[in-house]
């Protein structure tokens, strides 16, 4: 085919209506560019933005798990005034946050202890999370275009599945999502709600306190062949991999020909649990496993958790745009 040079008036019109209607598509939302990139997916699958805290530019995790808060690296957190002296200490307000130059509402941070020796948050300089206390608003996480953006105003996108979600003390989002999980001969059905958690590495990953329980869950991992357990000093985990999930509502299977299912359950020690933790245990979280095979709204003003059609999120080390 050969394209003509020298188009006609009518395709000029019909290119600059175009251009307007896509631009007026995004005003109130964004600055940004419809596919701007401010993200990138690492390999062991967590999410990587590229966010503004006062004056520094950062590369945060993004974890919606994150109980509602921003919390730095000690050095990010000295370059802001802000030095722990002892396990977690908020700093005073800061100035602003945002990303793609959309605030997100984060009013605190919280920074490391200095005489910490782990690197919690590994090739970033800590975790953003959306302040849920008082953010009404609706953040979109969009796997197929790797880009975050912030809605001011209410948005369905067209082939949407919704699921109620509600709000837990301002801290966590949750939201009735049933799953059933197949390992060789062995079925997990869950009918609860999950706890939306982008900071989690595993595609469901289950805690149990020694209060609290499921003995179906426990059942599934300590009698399947050779699961992965491992005793450490507040916990034992129990890991495998599960050969299918189905999703709710027609919306499919995963499979672990083309994903990785990987299953997770920590058993808390008594010693390492608080009984007033906001957590509702048996604690039941969905991780990236699931959610970077849909592109996803999590609407804070309408409780709704809104996943909606995209391509397969596949790994991307480049760092994001920064145009």
């Amino acid at each position: 085919m050969t394209q003509d040079t020298n188009p006609a008036p009518t395709a000029l019109l019909t290119a600059s209506i175009v251009t307007i209607l896509l631009t007026a598509g995004c005003a109130g939302n964004s600055t940004a560019s419809t596919h701007e990139s401010n993200f990138f997916l690492t390999d062991e699958g967590r999410i990587h933005v590229k966010t503004q805290v006062d004056t520094l530019t950062l590369t945060l995790i993004f974890d919606s798990g994150g109980a509602g808060e921003m919390t730095l690296e000690t050095a990010c957190a000295q370059l802001l005034n802000a030095v722990a002296t002892e396990g977690l200490h908020r700093k005073n307000r800061i100035d602003s946050a945002s990303i793609g130059g959309q605030n997100t509402g984060n009013t605190y941070a919280w920074c490391l202890s200095p005489n910490s020796d782990q690197d919690i948050f590994p090739g970033s300089d800590g975790i953003i999370c959306p302040q849920y206390a008082i953010d009404r608003r609706i953040w979109e996480i969009n796997m197929t275009h790797r880009y975050i953006r912030i809605h001011d105003k209410d948005t369905v996108p067209p082939g949407a599945a919704i699921f109620p979600m509600r709000i837990e003390s301002g801290r966590y989002l949750y939201a009735k999502f049933p799953v059933t999980v197949i390992r060789g001969r062995d079925t997990l059905k869950t009918d609860r709600e999950i706890l939306i958690d982008y900071g989690s590495t595993s595609a469901l990953w289950f805690e149990h306190s020694p209060l609290h329980s499921d003995p179906a869950v426990m059942e599934f991992f300590t009698s399947s062949p050779q699961p992965q357990a491992v005793e450490k000093e507040w916990c034992k985990e129990f890991t495998l991999m599960a050969d299918k999930i189905i999703l709710p509502d027609g919306m499919g299977t995963l499979t672990s020909s083309t994903d990785n299912l990987k299953i997770s359950l920590t058993v808390l020690n008594e010693e390492y649990y608080h009984e007033e933790s906001v957590l509702k245990y048996p604690a039941a979280i969905m991780g990236i496993g699931i959610l970077r095979h849909w592109n996803v709204m999590l609407d804070l003003r309408n409780k709704r958790f809104i996943l909606f059609p995209g391509a397969r999120a596949t790994v991307n080390t480049a760092a994001p745009s920064s145009t």
